[in-house]
């Protein structure tokens, strides 16, 4: 069996987590996709592919790109759709082609802490394709644009 792969730039600064690190039965068991989490250290949240911006929610806490039959979801913490917009803005909207590194959401992660939610930002490969590889070095810090699979 080959295995294909893909190439996916981190969207923010941070620290990469397995999705065991996640504190959410969604995303920690990959129940929608293979999944990265990244311990953001800063919040400007940019395109991990090149693509078209599917979805974004009016909120800011979630977006996704799709590029042929490969889409990936961005999310921004934990619960944070209960913020109601609150410390996101965003620079896209949906129908958007974009390219990776581009920026899409500013997400204010002091205020997101403040008001108790995780901050974590989520990456789901949402291709139910058992041949897709990702592979990625935990622990490791990463920068905003720099490729994050190996």
């Amino acid at each position: 069996m080959t295995t294909k792969r893909i190439d996916i730039v981190a969207p923010c600064d941070g620290k990469i987590v397995g999705p065991e690190a996640i504190n959410d039965l969604v995303f920690s068991q990959e129940a929608i996709g293979k999944t990265i989490a990244i311990l953001p250290s800063d919040g400007m949240i940019v395109s991990p592919i090149d693509g078209t911006l599917e979805s974004i929610y009016p909120t800011g806490h979630a977006f996704t790109i799709k590029n042929g039959g490969l889409g990936i979801l961005v999310h921004i913490g934990i619960d944070t759709i209960h913020l109601h917009g609150a410390g996101y803005k965003l620079y896209h909207q949906k129908g958007d082609v974009v390219k990776k590194g581009e920026l899409i959401v500013k997400a204010d992660l002091k205020l997101i802490a403040e008001r108790g939610y995780d901050p974590v930002l989520i990456i789901v490969i949402a291709e139910n394709n058992d041949d897709l590889t990702i592979d990625y070095i935990k622990d490791k810090i990463v920068a905003c644009g720099e490729r994050i699979n190996i």
